[in-house]
């Protein structure tokens, strides 16, 4: 899709979410409606593309009922704003998606997940906030891969554009969380034996697979371990209580309360090979992102 200007996202918003006639808002912009129709349609027509579509469902529903009390403007950082993110975050986004990059980065981004991975040849590297993975796609800095979006998730790649906005913007350098000591420590205070089996294919899937759990899933899963062992009914609880669907809960009960591994949980589920270990990162990240308490 093209650059998106002020103009364009003005047209669209104005018109689509702030019901003004075509004509009138021509009226007010000096400009033949006709020039108004081709802004909204070319926002229209992007929005073919699931990734598109997303963004610009996101950006209506807060322009229609602010939640902020921001500036109301159709400038890129407005539209971030709108989107859930900022200038900052979305430059932040892109220098952890860049960090070390010797091929094509992906970038996954799922309707329903808040946090999106970030794989450098195969391997989750980062995650990043699905709002600055959306507002990398708005600002030009990332497009959806031809073929690779569907209507519930899609893939990015880096364009190499930086645009304007985020150029010359000071991020801190990313921190690599130190999940192998979290571990250890939790190891010794939950025990050696319970547990120990899933967290070591944890720890071991970051050179294995797309799924890279970090130092807070890792400090999760043992917390949910400990609830597990003393009262799996009051973790089961808590998790039915994250209302996450019908089809998550089922792997905490396997990995957590049963204690089968990925590659048995897969068969049991009836789930395809090595599926297992990215649901279970999604399920984390959602159980994360909606308090998880037991």
């Amino acid at each position: 899709m093209p650059a998106i200007t002020p103009d364009h996202a003005a047209a669209y918003l104005r018109h689509t979410v702030g019901t003004e006639p075509i004509r009138e808002i021509a009226r007010a912009d000096g400009v033949h409606a006709s020039t108004v129709l081709r802004r909204i349609r070319s926002i229209e027509d992007a929005r073919d593309c699931p990734i598109w579509s997303q963004i610009w469902d996101d950006i209506s529903r807060e322009y229609a009922a602010p939640k902020t009390d921001a500036p109301r403007g159709f400038d890129l950082a407005s539209l971030l704003c709108y989107l859930g993110t900022s200038v900052c975050e979305v430059s932040a986004a892109l220098a952890t998606a860049s960090i070390g990059r010797k091929s094509t980065v992906s970038i996954l981004v799922g309707v329903e997940t808040s946090r999106s991975p970030v794989l450098q040849n195969g391997d989750q590297v980062a995650t990043i906030s699905r709002a600055a993975a959306l507002g990398l796609v708005l600002s030009g800095a990332a497009r959806c891969k031809p073929g690779q979006g569907t209507v519930r998730v899609a893939r990015l790649e880096l364009t190499g554009v930086v645009p304007d906005v985020l150029a010359g913007i000071e991020t801190p350098p990313a921190v690599k969380p130190a999940a192998r000591r979290i571990a250890a420590e939790s190891r010794k205070r939950y025990g050696p034996t319970y547990g120990s089996t899933l967290v070591a294919q944890m720890e071991r899937s970051g050179s294995m697979s797309a799924a890279k759990f970090d130092a807070e899933h890792i400090a999760l899963v043992w917390s949910m371990i400990e609830t597990a062992q003393t009262d799996p009914a009051r973790f089961l609880d808590a998790i039915a209580d994250l209302n996450i669907g019908e089809t998550l809960p089922p792997i905490f009960k396997a990995l957590i309360v049963d204690g089968l591994g990925f590659e048995a949980t897969e068969k049991s589920l009836g789930w395809p090979a090595r599926s297992c270990k990215m649901i279970f990162l999604i399920a984390l990240d959602l159980a994360r992102d909606r308090g998880y308490a037991a």
